[in-house]
């Protein structure tokens, strides 16, 4: 008996010894991610599901895509990933991470997709998301942020994709989207918004079709001086209420001038009758019918099918 509680100590004395000694699943590496049955292999470690509170990553920089989702992970410390220099997609989602530091994702020059949804995140500090100078796409939906603070997500010249849906956004701040000549869609619908203020939604600059979702909100007011001219308006049914709404918003009567479809192209929206506000039919899909013992592909207007999520990312992307 004596000799074993002897063993046991000695045990003990060894595990207390050794500082960076590993609990299999405290940390992200190829040898515990196998033990939980991840796949962690060049390109991709995937270290969902493994229990991680915090960041400790020790992975080689020939790793280009990180998956830490679905853990119990409750911040990132400033250059948790510094050593990961060529990743290019990194996922934290479904995590329980509440703020967002200035240097957490430093010396990550090629990142270019970065998932943050489902968190408790409430703050993003200024700059948290500088130095990422490759970043297209960055999500950040069902979290808890109330504001967004100026130049958070300033300086980053290739963003595309913002996604902030599902939040708790009262007010946005002027100067928040400064020098993204890029971004093509900006989703925030689905928040608090109560107003619209001049100068801090952005233009949308980016060389494709531009995206604004800003549905389920609370606005009660728009400032006049916003602008909606220059945009590609399709004047169809989808437009009927606003139509019928226009005349409590004057300063936009004259901005919104019709592109589609071709018969209502180059009139103002508040010169159609509504009842000329037809479904657009303007693109086909290609389906294939009988035709004399073989078929056929022929060109239908396209009937715009899509189930309930898609419908649903349809309005709330990101």
């Amino acid at each position: 008996m004596g000799r074993k509680l002897r063993h046991l100590l000695i045990f003990l004395l060894i595990i207390l010894k050794e500082p960076n000694l590993q609990v299999d699943g405290s940390s992200c590496t190829p040898s515990s991610a196998r033990k939980a049955s991840r796949i962690c292999a060049p390109p991709r470690c995937d270290c969902r599901y493994m229990k991680l509170t915090s960041i400790n990553v020790d992975l080689p920089a020939s790793f280009t895509d990180l998956d830490l989702g679905d853990n119990g992970i409750t911040m990132i410390q400033k250059g948790a990933f510094s050593n990961l220099t060529g990743l290019r997609e990194l996922r934290l989602s479904s995590n329980k991470i509440t703020i967002i530091r200035k240097g957490a994702f430093e010396n990550l020059p090629g990142l270019r997709e970065l998932r943050l949804s489902s968190n408790k995140i409430t703050i993003i500090q200024k700059g948290a998301f500088t130095n990422l100078p490759q970043l297209q796409k960055l999500f950040l939906s069902e979290n808890k942020i109330t504001m967004i603070q100026a130049g958070s997500f300033a300086n980053l010249p290739q963003l595309q994709h913002l996604g902030l849906p599902y939040n708790q956004i009262t007010k946005i701040q002027e100067g928040t989207f400064v020098n993204v000549p890029r971004l093509q869609l900006l989703s925030l619908s689905a928040n608090r918004i109560t107003n619209i203020e001049e100068d801090v939604v952005p233009h949308l600059p980016g060389p494709e079709p531009q995206q604004l979702y800003m549905c389920c909100n609370q606005i009660t007011m728009v400032q006049t001086d916003i602008l909606l001219n220059g945009n590609p308006w399709q004047c169809d049914c989808k437009m009927a209420p606003f139509r019928l709404d226009s005349t409590e918003f004057p300063s936009f009567k004259d901005q919104i001038i019709c592109v589609e479809p071709a018969n209502l192209r180059g009139q103002k929206l508040t010169d159609v009758s509504p009842e000329d506000l037809r479904p657009y039919r303007g693109r086909t899909e290609a389906v294939q019918r009988p035709y004399r013992g073989r078929t056929e592909a022929v060109q239908r207007p396209y009937r715009g099918r899509f189930s309930t999520e898609q419908g649903k990312a349809r309005l709330f992307p990101g």
